[in-house]
C-alpha cells in the first residue's frame, strides 16, 4: 500500500505513533479482539482524548491502509463494534513491534518475567533459550533416572530384540 499523505513528518511520525499504539493495545487483549468501549477507555488513558468525528476519521483510515479491522455485529437491542489487527498491522508492526513497544514503555522497570508473558499474549511459542526440549524430557523422576534415558534404552533393548 502506498503510504499516508500527510502535510508534515510530524504528521506522519505522530500517525504512526499511534497506529503502533493502538495495533499493540488490540494485539495483546484478549484474543487479539478489543471492543469499541475498551479502545475508547485506553485511547483516554493515554490522553488521547479526541472528538468523536476526529476519532472516528482516524479509525476509519486505519482502517482502510488495514491496520484494524473492524467488525460490527448487530443484534435486536444493540450494536457490538469490535476492532482486530489488520493485514498491514501485522505486517509493519507486527509482534516483534509490539514486543519492541512494550519493552520501550517499561524500560529498565521490566519484570524479568516480561518476554515470556509477551510470548503467551501474543500467542507465540515460547523459545527456551539455552535448554532443548530433550533437555526438558530428560527431567529426572522419582527413582532417579530420566524418563527419556529409560525409554532410550527400552526402545534399544526392544530394537535389538526384533533383529534376533
Amino acid at each position: 500500500m502506498p503510504p499516508s499523505n500527510v502535510n508534515s513528518a510530524a504528521e506522519e511520525a505522530s500517525y504512526i505513533g499511534i497506529c503502533t499504539v493502538l495495533v499493540s493495545i488490540i494485539a495483546l487483549s484478549t484474543e487479539g479482539i478489543m471492543p469499541q468501549r475498551l479502545l475508547d477507555r485506553n485511547l483516554h488513558r493515554l490522553g488521547a482524548d479526541m472528538s468523536k468525528e476526529a476519532k472516528e476519521a482516524l479509525l476509519k483510515k486505519m482502517e482502510k491502509q488495514g491496520y484494524i479491522y473492524r467488525t460490527v455485529e448487530k443484534t435486536s437491542d444493540d450494536e457490538i463494534t469490535e476492532f482486530r489487527v489488520g493485514p498491514r498491522g501485522k505486517v509493519e508492526i507486527g509482534s516483534t513491534g509490539v514486543m519492541a513497544f512494550v519493552k520501550e514503555v517499561y524500560g529498565d522497570d521490566a519484570p524479568q518475567d516480561l518476554e515470556q508473558r509477551l510470548h503467551r499474549s501474543l500467542g507465540l511459542e515460547i523459545v527456551k533459550i539455552g535448554r532443548s526440549e530433550a533437555a526438558e524430557e530428560d527431567e529426572p523422576q522419582q527413582n532417579g533416572e530420566s524418563s527419556k534415558r529409560g525409554g532410550r534404552r527400552r526402545r534399544a533393548n526392544n530394537d535389538d530384540d526384533m533383529s534376533e
